[in-house]
């Protein structure tokens, strides 16, 4: 090369420094700003730093095809759209209440703050920025694999077995780790929902399906158990609390043992992992609520690290561990009986397992033993399902249903009619059927369906979902800007992370707990209606031990959780390990769900899974950086089944 085309590569490579670093200078600034994260200038300043270094690092790397630019750019631009949609949103409610701007603001209170030209320069201003970050990661990924010179064993292998004697230790230990709180909570944290159940399970009302049919059973059967030793129903309730605080100590226990063998990690990272379990208040809160979530977040969980094994073994596992395929079947059960969501999951779940264990083309390695697990997730979805229909009703269980899941559709009608929206006489006619028209303004909250619902049963209104979705269609076709606001404003707390708003959400205390409110009639409640003793065990006043065990923690917002693990998706499917996809799809899932059909726009309990399962997000990115792991999908071959 001579002297003068080095001298104009040289001159090429400072002009494209000079441009890159003004490109991202300014688009980091414009991303700080719509982050909303303070303090701005520190934010703004580390932003770039990343960003730049990210693209002195890049140019070296160049990608095997277009998949690994156009993935990270799609994903960039969703970010970027979220980015905006969040920056908008303004809660201004100035209700005093727990939660109040979320639950309580009326619709001139959380708003929509206009947009402008600036908002169209701002997402093209974002852009690159993001898609830098995005980009970076995948090309350290890459790169570290492709100049790794690990060998690639084919030796067929079994994935290590969670060590009983460790796993009882933990179950042990997170137990003695969670009782000061139910000590504290005695016994047991019991909110609105829990009092619905409890009354069922106690003979005071009868029995319907508006909550887990599967979770007012268990309660019964723990008052049952109560009353047959002539105890209380205080005691009733400390029996759910002790068996939910087991179920999860046995998944959580289980989980820290997993990591260590699935990674290959030092048994001090489990031991790391289970006390980080152990001593997270917000984990060992939920062991003691008396809420339907704790143990089906547990066993979507768990549920997720099993799919993780057959997707790394090639199926090997369901021969391999013979405990294998009930525990999974267990926890798809549970799953499907105690969330509505839980059947969508495990319907989708089943069918990628199925489509798995066919051959597809010849660059594709089928799984023949997804089959069996597919099998397993069906056979638990049809027992969920006669369970929750011919047996419920056989046992004269009412049909309430649930206007929850139907919550944001009825929430964007309301918009239109608050906001003035084009509605023909039909709809007008329907929307009064449910709520006088003039009652609308005052009813409608725009992050939460929960007052339009509880004027919709004062008045008799029925949900009926073919009068539903045909007003609804209709009026989408002319009020899609309404609608789009409706559903921004009652989701976005399950995919914004520049929403200030929800980084002091009080996930504990959003549900009202009886044992800790001061408030009448909630403060004499359980003892007056359901002669339930609710009052520390522990000597000395009550209120100290509760600033040591404290009800409610500081958590990030989910918002970050779901593009965690999107990006992790998005990076199994570009560096050429789509299989560990899978077990990333119950998490992905739950989030669609959310956007779909939600009561209110923010609650951590509602994806919980998401938070439980953070230990495997950092397991798998750590598998998809570590070179060896690259090989797995090679080493293990299914064995036949012993005749």
């Amino acid at each position: 090369m001579t002297g003068t085309s080095i001298t104009t590569l040289a001159r090429h490579k400072l002009f494209r420094t000079i441009v890159a670093f003004s490109v991202l200078a300014v688009s980091t600034n414009v991303l700080a700003h719509y982050l909303q994260w303070q303090p701005e200038p520190l934010i703004w300043a580390v932003l770039f730093v990343l960003s730049f270094a990210a693209f002195l690092k890049c140019p070296s790397f160049k990608p095997k095809s277009r998949v690994a630019i156009i993935t990270p750019g799609l994903y960039s631009a969703l970010l970027d759209l979220s980015l905006l949609l969040g920056y908008h949103i303004a809660l201004d409610a100035p209700y005093p209440t727990i939660n109040g701007k979320i639950y309580a603001g009326l619709s001139f209170e959380n708003t929509i703050a206009q947009y402008s030209f600036i908002d169209l320069f701002a997402v093209l201003a974002m852009l690159p920025s993001l898609f830098m970050f995005s980009y970076a990661i995948y090309a350290f990924i890459a790169e570290k694999n492709a100049s790794s010179n690990v060998s690639r064993s084919r030796a067929a292998k079994s994935l290590p077995r969670v060590n009983p004697a460790s796993f009882i230790v933990g179950v042990v230990v997170l137990v003695l780790l969670w009782i000061p709180y139910l000590l504290t909570y005695w016994p047991g944290l019991l909110f609105g929902d829990s009092l619905v159940s409890l009354r069922q399970a106690l003979g005071m009302t009868a029995w319907d399906n508006h909550h887990p049919v599967a979770f007012t059973a268990f309660i019964s059967l723990c008052m049952k158990a109560a009353h047959a030793f002539n105890l209380d129903n205080t005691a009733g309730c400390a029996i759910y609390s002790f068996s939910q605080m087991l179920f999860l100590a046995c998944c959580f226990s289980y989980t820290a043992q997993w990591l260590v063998s699935r990674g290959h990690l030092r048994p001090l990272w489990g031991v790391i992992v289970l006390l980080g379990f152990g001593l997270t208040p917000f984990i060992a809160i939920y062991s003691i609520a008396m809420w339907k979530d704790p143990v089906f977040s547990a066993a979507l969980m768990m549920m997720s690290l099993m799919l993780f094994d057959i997707v790394e073994t090639e199926g090997n596992i369901v021969y391999e561990n013979r405990l294998w395929l009930p525990m999974f079947i267990t926890a798809v059960l549970i799953v499907c009986l105690l969330r509505s969501n839980g059947l969508l999951i495990a319907i989708a779940v089943s069918l990628v397992l199925l489509l798995m264990s066919f051959k597809r083309s010849e660059g594709y390695r089928a799984i023949p033993q997804a089959k069996t697990a597919s099998v397993g997730a069906i056979a638990a979805l049809v027992a969920s399902l006669l369970f929750l229909g011919p047996i419920s009703s056989a046992l004269h269980i009412e049909k309430v249903g649930s206007s929850e899941g139907t919550g944001i559709l009825y929430n964007q009608m309301a918009r239109v009619v608050v906001f003035e929206g084009n509605m023909d006489d039909a709809n007008e006619q329907y929307l009064s059927s449910l709520l006088p028209i003039e009652q609308y303004e005052s009813t409608y909250r725009p992050c939460c369906f929960d007052n339009l619902k509880y004027a919709f049963q004062d008045n008799g209104a029925y949900f009926g979902m073919r009068s539903l979705l045909l007003n609804w269609s209709s009026m989408l076709v002319n009020n899609p800007s309404l609608y789009l606001e409706a559903w921004e404003l009652q989701t976005f707390g399950f995919w914004a992370i520049n929403q200030p708003e929800l980084a002091s959400y009080l996930n504990i205390a959003g549900g009202v707990p009886r044992n800790t409110i001061d408030e009448e009639p909630y403060s004499s409640q359980l003892e007056n209606e359901f002669e339930i003793e609710a009052a520390s065990q522990l000597p000395g006043d009550a209120s100290f031990w509760r600033t040591i065990f404290v009800q409610d923690m500081w958590t990030p917002p989910s918002g970050f959780l779901f593009w965690i693990s999107l990006y992790l998706i998005c990076l199994c499917f570009i560096t050429g390990k789509r299989k560990w996809a899978l077990p990333l799809l119950p998490t992905l899932l739950l989030f669609l769900s959310m956007f779909i059909a939600t009561p209110i726009a923010y609650w951590p309990r509602y994806v919980a899974a998401a938070y439980f399962l953070v230990p495997f997000f950092a397991l798998l990115f750590y598998l998809l950086l570590k070179p060896s792991s690259a090989s797995r999908r090679n080493e293990h071959r299914p064995r036949k089944r012993a005749r």
